[in-house]
């Protein structure tokens, strides 16, 4: 465990640079993870809140017979666990893809500084309701979306939200799920997932290699996909420092 060094922030409203101070002072411990590594499993409590500094994570459930239902992806900056706050009993599993950089705080220090600071707690409201936007967007896409566009919509949101933190080259970012997790998110047969991703090809919408993504009509893989932005509430506006931030509309999007 060692000291945080001010990283990336995903939150669904801006707050004022002493806000911001203060919660990073808060989250003033970080830990580094394996990637498929639980950072918390269904049902486990803890007294813990984490933030993602690195890395990728996914929350995912799994029935009774383990069949695993991937239900949102973590990138950089985000808040894993905001109901701990509250709930003592996880209704879902936090796992990494890759290896992760993870900044913890204690329950009661949290809550404590959200008592001290109404603005975070407004913030933290926010990313909780933005939390829940995407939520329903997921369900959308597994239960109405067509398998081809709900392969090309996962793509669009791992896009929009990572486009800022990994290259200087816009249309590039690190693609870091594997084959059976786009399964895992799509609820799709291998197969149909394979066929999606050569039909995104053949259209010259991406390329998909090697852990890149590239993406050469960003509006045409939006509109395959039924993708708008919006639902993210956030998500693609990064704090890294105070006064700093990058959004899709900076880049163009």
């Amino acid at each position: 465990m060692s000291n945080l060094s001010r990283g990336p922030l995903r939150l669904a409203l801006p707050i004022p640079d002493d806000d911001l101070d203060a919660l990073f002072d808060v989250f003033s411990q970080t830990i580094v993870v394996g990637k498929h590594a639980f950072l918390r499993r269904e049902g486990d409590r803890s007294d813990l809140v984490r933030i993602l500094q690195s890395g990728v994570a996914i929350r995912h459930k799994a029935n009774r017979q383990g069949n695993r239902q991937i239900v949102g992806i973590l990138m950089p900056g985000h808040i894993c666990d905001l109901s701990s706050l509250f709930f003592d009993d996880p209704d879902h599993s936090i796992e990494t893809v890759t290896d992760c950089a993870v900044a913890v705080a204690r329950r009661d220090e949290v809550l404590a500084l959200m008592d001290r600071r109404p603005v975070i707690s407004r913030a933290f409201l926010a990313r909780s309701l933005a939390d829940a936007s995407i939520a329903r967007e997921w369900v959308m896409n597994v239960g109405r979306r067509t398998g081809y566009q709900r392969v090309a919509h996962l793509l669009c949101e791992i896009f929009a939200c990572s486009r800022n933190l990994d290259f200087a080259d816009t249309a590039t970012c690190i693609f870091p799920l594997t084959q059976e997790e786009l399964v895992d998110a799509t609820g799709l047969t291998v197969v149909y997932v394979n066929r999606a991703l050569q039909d995104l090809r053949r259209r010259e919408l991406i390329t998909l290699r090697q852990n890149l993504l590239t993406v050469h009509d960003w509006q045409g893989l939006c509109a395959e996909a039924d993708f708008s932005h919006f639902y993210l509430h956030g998500d693609d506006h990064i704090w890294s420092q105070p006064g700093g931030k990058a959004s899709l509309e900076d880049a163009g999007a």
